[in-house]
Formats: structure tokens, C-alpha cells, sequence
């Protein structure tokens, strides 16, 4: 503890240890690696170092996800069919959408994803049952905790303060988060300073009090399936409440499965009980074992024994179980199952009524039906007349070993919990952002009547990362520049086929291909998809597209198919009106590119005020930079940059610049702002990917291109090209870019949208030469190419 009155300052501080708290330290640690300053970082931990990580550490941590390491592609419908329609379904489908790349992310740091045989069938993928083995973390949740861990410990911008509890959150007088009052060891408090706190300390199931307020009667009854979560007491919940916070998620709904009550072993969870049964203390079954896969039935138990069944319950089952092939590998006690050769002994064991056992297991023995047992899908092998029933795996318990694990139901986690929106930052009722907060993992509401499983680790991580990422971009002012060795810096890279290419097509791209071209993009390794024109380019065009008009709808539609952390949007000041930002932002844009021209700039500065209040990233583009002269670019650069412009972008619309112009205007307008630099090239006169190469020589830390070089007269720099130089060039770009969705989507642009094949039509090398803008093109068509030139030449010099 700081011996100064100051409270300490940090960038970010991170209450929670669990996948979602290093998930969320470890991501911002990342973005912000480019600061000339270093990022200060504090991570907050209750427990002390040697059981750190809560709920993650102990748990097993199954992952959702299919053989090409993605989500379940049923699993965002899942959760909404069980919900009845209340879960939150972007939330959901950002999930799936941030799967592949958090697994990357994990992997980078030392985690091992292994597919392990599990000896009952499952419906992690597509929804239907399936013997494919689930995925896990090889050492389950610790190896998170150990690995994510060990990544902050190294890194000295981070501070872990273990034995620390949070009290309240701190605001600033406009409201904003500005930090958190802590009690450390000692009993003493301080308070922390942070321009972000991001929540991630999991439920309330730690806290009986507030479960007892929330869930009900018989709370008191529910043991903690590890000890980690003793320390998950609704701090999250509590502080954010305080703030005025809105909530997500069925408060009275918790997540509790049937664990070997003989043991004091974290996790010990009974899965492979399907083709046994189940009986309570009075010896009366009182479940359908088989009504679904043990994924979906094993939570329902769980909560079944602790609501009606006093806690008690026993599992039952014989050697049909036993001769499973790997049957104990999903009965996950340290303590066998006890065993005897009949079931008047086994009754003996268990400490239970032999004569009630036996009765029961008569008559559901009776109750068996015909049809051929298989413990590898759903055989429908089910009793008659019985009830409870048994829908599958209905076999008669008649053959020794007879084999029973005494059974209760313990707490994982909580349904209750804070609402966030799709940055993870923490909303209010009216959807208004709290600034300066985030939260993420089980310290958010999600799930109503039922858990689809398997993702609760992934969920954590996933939404950690978007926190701190778009924590980063709001102290950073834009997504930084990849970082790479020795402290240069690689590209922001922004796809512009579908704003740039519309001067090809009327901007008419169906949006089917829109979709399908910004979630290739972003498999590309893009930064951000610039999507759209908001209510058209500079001059009118009759019949404006799609990525003409860029409207509500269509921004929505694309943020739900790649999220809006890469959703970029451009526009005209003279085209819009102070509505307009609003709900770009509401649909799911977070980066606005404005266009400033070198007079009449000043309409435009007040947009990027705006911008910048609703929390968008904000750059400027220079159109027509080859015609500004150099003290326009000082005057209109310093202005913009006061305004709270991010980045500029120096846009050769005329496609006449040449290596060397590219360096002095780069050069020049980076000796103005201090501050990140853009090339938007055009190719007239096929130097877009040499003065590419000239810009990021000179400083230049974002670039646009787009697919064929889609894009006014003879297009842009054209990013397959541009991507494959950067994965010749920069150390980090074959991890980070890949040319192979980008080559896939030049295949598909070629054969859907018939304007984007590549051309270099000579009137617009004309055009280039003399840096004439597009519109003096019809003045050079019609007579033969030296008149066009001399035509060319006459307009210049007017000019």
C-alpha cells in the first residue's frame, strides 16, 4: 500500500482473478503495449496468490466447440429456445462470432486446447447428440490461471494486489468511473485510481445472504462446488447497483449440479449418471434420467435435489454401467463408486433403506421396454407405465456389481447478474453506457430457466477481451498500431471494397454479399470494415446502394455478423445532421472516418466533438490531399487534432501522388498532429502499393485497401496484394493476417459483383497524371487519346 495520500493511478483496474479478470488485465495489457508511456494496470484478487483464479481454477472447464474450433452453431439459439426468448441474443451470437480468435488468444499465452474422449454422447455440436470428443483446456481452468497468470506477473506495468477486496466504486462529478475503494489484509482501505475498472468477480453464490434475498428459502442448504467461489459475494452486483446499473439474467435461477457428497474433492460432478437412476432419501425415483444428453439434464438434477428433494439423493446403477468403455472418466469423485454384489448390500453401504431400494428397482426393471440398449446415442430405449419415466438408456439394473454414489446438489454459479452491452461496458436501464465501467464473466446476467453449458469459461474470456479492448481504444483514442519488436509499428488495416467500391456499382451490393464480405474480412485479419457512405458520397448519385445510404438497419446488420468493436463508418458533415451519429452508435459503428475539406472544415470539427462524446474512435480524411497546400494541412490538421481527431488520413483521391509526395506528406502531417497518420491510396497511375510501402516508411500507422482494388476509377491499393507485402515484410503479419479468406473473397467479389473486376481504364491514368479529380472523366471520353491529353493539360492549367 502506497505510504503517499495520492492514490495510486493505474489505467485499468481489474477486479477478479478468474478467466474473465486476466483475460480482460492481459488484453489491455496487449493494446496499449504501443504507448510511449506504459499503461499502469492493477488486478484486484480477494484470495491470496496460492488460490487465486476463483471459480476457474477448479473447474474442469468444458468448451463448446466443434471440430474446427468454433462455437456450437446451435448454441446462440439454444440459449434463446430455454430462455423463452429473454437471454440477450447478440450477446449470444458475439460469443460465437469472438470464439476463434479468444481461443487464439489463450493459446498464445500457453493454454492447450485439448478433444478428449468422453464415454457418453453430448450436443455441443449443432445441436445434435454426438459421440465427437468435447474440447477442454488440457489441465482445465488452472491452466487459465496458471498461464494467463504467469503473462501479468512478468509483465512490470501490472500490479496483482491479492488479499484485496473491493467496497465501492469512486466517480468523478460528471459520473464516470474514476476508480475503487479497497480494504487490503489489514483491514485498512484506499482508494485506487483508474480510468477504467472492468467488474469480473464473479456471482453472488459466495454470499448467502444475498442468495437467500435473490433465490429463497433453502439457499443456506446449497455447498459451494469449489472453494474458489467462496470468494464470488455479489461485490460486482453490488457496486454497480449503487451506480444506478441495470441488470440481466433470472435472479432466482442458479447453475447446480449432483456432486459425490462423500468427498470434499472441488468438482466432483456425476455426469455419466444417464444410465442409472436416481433415487431420493424415501427410495423413490423422482427424475427421467434419460429425457436429453447429460449436458442438458444434469444442471435440472442438480436443482431438482436441492428445490424437492431435501439434498439427498443416491445414484444407482449396475455392471452395464461399469462395462461403458471410459464410463469413470465422467464421474469426476476421487472416491469410486462404492460397489456390492447385490442390492441389499449396496443399500448397507450407502447407509440406506434395502428393502425401499429393492422395491424401486423392481418396479422400474418391470417397467422396461423393448429395444436394444446404447449408451452412444439417444436409443429410445424407455420404460412403460412408470412414473417418473425413463426416456433412453432404460435398462434393468439386474446384473452385479451393483454400484451407488451418494448424491447432493452444490452451487457453481448465479443466473443474476449486471447488464452489459456488446463492448461489455456496464448499461443503466435506458441502454446509457456508465463511462469509465465494464464488466464481464459470471459477474453479468445472462441465462433464464436453463444453462446451455459449456460456456461459461468462454463467455468470461471472450467478454474480458472486449472490455479491455474497447477500454484501450477509449484512453488510446483509436485500436493502437500492432506493436512490433524493438518498438516499431505495424498497421491498422481498414477494408474499404464496400464504401470505396460503390463508385463501381451504384453502391447496389446485395447485402447477403455485404455480410459475407465483412466476415471474411475480419477472417482476413482486418482491423476494422469500413461499410458504408452515412447518406451519400460528396456529390449526388442517382439510385444510391446500400453502402451508399449506410442506414440503421444495415449497420445493425453487420455489427451482429462481425461485431461492432470492427464496424467503421464515413461521411460528408454537409450530409448529415447531429442525429446521425447517435444512431450510427446505436446500431453498432464505433469508428467514424470524417472527410474535411481544406476550407469550410469548421462544420465538420463539430462532429467530431460529437463523435468523440458518444465514444466513438474518430479520424479525418483529407480528400484530395495532392491539391491542399502545406499550410492547409497545418491549419486544418491542428484543428481537427484539438477537436479530438484520433488519426488522419491523407487521401489521394486524384491517384497522383508519387513515392516521394506520399513521404513529405506523411512526413509533414505527422510532424503536426504527433499523432497516428493514414494512407488512402488510389492507383492511377499504379503507385498505390509503392506509396503504401513510402507512407508506413515515413510513419504512417493506417492504411486502406480493399479487395481488387475495388474502388473509384481504377481503384485502390488492392489488399490482397498489400496483405501478402505484409506477411513477407513484418514479423507478426503471418500471425495476424491471413491471405487466405482475402484471396477467397476476391473469388467471390469477381463472381457476384460483375464491377468489381480490376481495370486501369486509360482516362483515369490520364486523370492521374495531371491530378484531375473524377469528375473531369467525361470531358476525356469521346475524342481520341491526344485530344483527351490536351484537354487534360488545358484543365490543369486552369486549375
Amino acid at each position: 500500500m502506497s505510504a503517499s495520500n495520492t492514490p495510486p493511478q493505474y489505467d485499468l483496474v481489474v477486479i477478479g482473478f478468474g478467466a474473465a479478470g486476466l483475460s480482460a488485465a492481459l488484453s489491455f495489457a496487449e493494446a496499449t503495449a504501443h504507448r510511449e508511456t506504459p499503461a499502469r494496470i492493477a488486478v484486484l484478487e480477494r484470495a491470496g496468490r496460492d488460490e487465486r483464479g476463483g471459480a476457474t481454477r477448479w473447474t474442469g472447464a468444458f468448451l463448446r466447440l466443434t471440430q474446427d474450433r468454433k462455437l456450437d452453431t446451435d448454441w446462440a439459439e439454444h440459449v434463446s429456445r430455454v430462455s423463452g426468448g429473454l437471454a440477450d441474443i447478440e450477446y449470444c451470437r458475439t460469443v460465437e462470432r469472438e470464439t476463434p480468435r479468444t481461443l487464439d488468444f489463450i493459446e498464445k499465452h500457453g493454454v492447450e486446447i485439448a478433444f478428449e474422449d468422453f464415454p457418453l454422447p453430448h450436443t455441443f455440436d449443432g445441436g445434435t447428440p454426438s459421440m465427437t470428443p468435447p474440447a477442454s483446456p488440457r489441465g482445465g481452468g488452472a491452466s487459465i490461471v496458471e498461464h494467463l497468470g504467469a503473462a501479468l506477473e512478468n509483465d512490470p506495468r501490472v500490479d496483482i494486489r491479492y488479499e484485496t477486496e473491493a467496497l465501492r466504486l469512486t466517480t468523478s462529478d460528471d459520473g464516470s468511473v474514476d476508480g475503487v475503494l479497497v480494504r487490503t489484509s489489514d483491514g485498512r482501505t484506499q482508494r485506487l485510481s483508474g480510468h477504467a475498472v472492468v467488474l469480473a468477480c464473479g456471482g453472488f453464490e459466495g454470499n448467502t445472504e444475498m442468495l437467500t434475498r435473490y433465490v429463497g428459502d433453502k439457499a443456506c442448504d446449497l455447498p459451494l462446488i469449489a472453494p474458489g467461489i467462496t470468494n464470488n459475494r455479489g461485490d460486482a452486483l453490488r457496486m454497480a447497483l449503487e451506480l444506478g446499473a441495470d441488470t440481466a439474467g433470472q435472479f432466482d435461477g442458479i447453475h447446480a449440479e449432483p456432486v459425490d457428497r462423500r468427498t470434499r474433492k472441488a468438482d466432483s460432478v456425476l455426469y455419466g449418471f444417464s444410465t442409472g437412476v436416481f433415487v431420493n432419501g424415501r427410495m423413490e425415483r423422482f427424475f427421467d434420467e434419460g429425457r436429453d444428453t447429460w449436458d442438458n439434464t444434469f444442471e435440472h438434477v442438480g436443482y431438482e435435489i436441492w428445490r424437492n428433494q431435501e439434498q439427498e439423493a443416491y445414484w444407482i446403477a449396475d455392471a452395464k454401467t461399469l462395462a461403458i468403455p471410459g464410463i469413470m472418466n465422467s464421474l469426476l469423485s476421487d472416491v469410486p463408486p462404492e460397489q456390492a454384489d447385490s442390492l441389499e448390500e449396496l443399500a448397507a453401504v450407502l447407509g440406506i433403506d434395502a428393502e425401499g431400494l429393492q422395491k424401486t428397482i423392481a418396479e422400474f426393471n418391470a417397467a422396461v421396454g423393448p429395444g436394444e440398449f446404447d449408451p452412444t446415442r439417444l436409443d429410445g430405449k424407455a420404460t412403460v407405465g412408470l412414473e417418473p419415466g425413463k426416456s433412453n438408456w432404460a435398462t434393468p439394473l439386474d446384473t452385479p456389481p451393483f454400484i451407488g454414489v451418494p448424491v447432493t446438489a452444490a452451487i457453481c454459479f448465479t443466473y443474476g447478474g449486471i447488464r452489459t452491452d456488446l463492448d461489455g461496458r456496464v448499461v443503466t436501464p435506458s441502454g446509457t453506457a456508465i463511462p469509465g465501467l465494464y464488466a464481464a464473466g459470471e459477474a453479468t446476467g445472462l441465462y433464464y430457466h436453463a444453462y446451455p453449458p459449456a460456456t461459461s469459461v468462454l463467455r468470461s474470456l471472450i467478454f474480458g477481451r472486449l472490455a479491455a479492448h474497447h477500454a484501450a481504444a477509449q484512453q488510446s483514442a483509436c485500436p493502437p498500431p500492432h506493436q512490433l519488436p524493438g518498438g516499431t509499428m505495424s498497421i491498422v488495416n481498414i477494408d474499404v471494397t464496400l464504401r470505396d467500391g460503390g463508385y463501381r456499382n451504384g453502391f447496389n451490393f446485395p447485402l447477403s454479399y455485404a455480410l459475407k464480405h465483412a466476415r471474411l474480412t475480419v477472417e482476413a485479419g482486418f482491423d476494422w470494415v469500413e461499410i458504408a457512405y452515412r447518406k451519400g458520397s460528396l456529390l449526388p448519385i442517382p439510385d444510391l446502394g446500400l453502402t451508399g445510404r449506410g442506414d440503421d438497419e444495415f449497420i445493425a446488420a453487420v455489427a451482429r455478423e462481425i461485431g461492432a468493436q470492427r464496424v467503421a463508418m464515413i461521411l460528408h458533415p454537409k450530409n448529415i445532421t447531429e442525429h446521425d451519429l447517435p444512431a450510427m452508435y446505436a446500431a453498432g459503428a464505433r469508428l467514424v472516418r470524417i472527410i474535411l475539406p481544406a476550407k469550410g472544415y469548421e462544420r465538420g470539427l463539430e462532429y467530431i466533438r460529437q463523435a468523440k462524446e458518444i465514444g466513438f474512435s474518430v479520424g479525418v480524411n483529407f480528400a484530395r490531399i495532392s491539391q491542399w497546400p502545406g499550410r492547409d494541412i497545418v491549419e486544418v490538421a491542428t484543428a481537427a487534432t484539438d477537436a479530438g481527431a484520433e488519426f488522419v488520413y491523407l487521401a489521394d483521391s486524384n491517384g497522383s501522388l508519387s513515392p516521394v509526395d506520399t513521404t513529405d506528406l506523411t512526413t509533414l502531417t505527422k510532424s503536426v498532429t504527433g499523432g497516428p497518420v493514414g494512407l488512402h491510396a488510389h492507383n492511377n497511375l499504379g503507385l498505390a502499393l509503392a506509396n503504401a510501402i513510402s507512407a508506413v516508411a515515413a510513419g504512417a500507422t493506417w492504411m486502406d485497401s480493399s479487395i481488387q482494388g475495388m474502388g473509384k476509377g481504377p481503384g485502390n491499393l488492392i489488399a490482397e496484394q498489400w496483405l501478402a507485402h505484409l506477411d513477407r515484410t513484418d514479423p507478426e503479419a503471418s500471425a495476424r493476417l491471413h491471405l487466405g479468406p482475402a484471396l477467397e473473397l476476391a473469388d467471390l467479389l469477381l463472381a457476384t459483383i460483375p464491377e468489381g473486376t480490376p481495370s486501369l481504364p486509360l482516362p483515369d491514368l490520364v486523370l492521374g497524371r495531371y491530378d484531375l479529380p473524377v469528375e473531369h472523366r467525361k470531358e476525356l471520353l469521346g475524342g481520341n487519346h491526344r485530344e483527351g491529353i490536351a484537354t487534360a493539360r488545358t484543365l490543369a492549367t486552369v486549375r
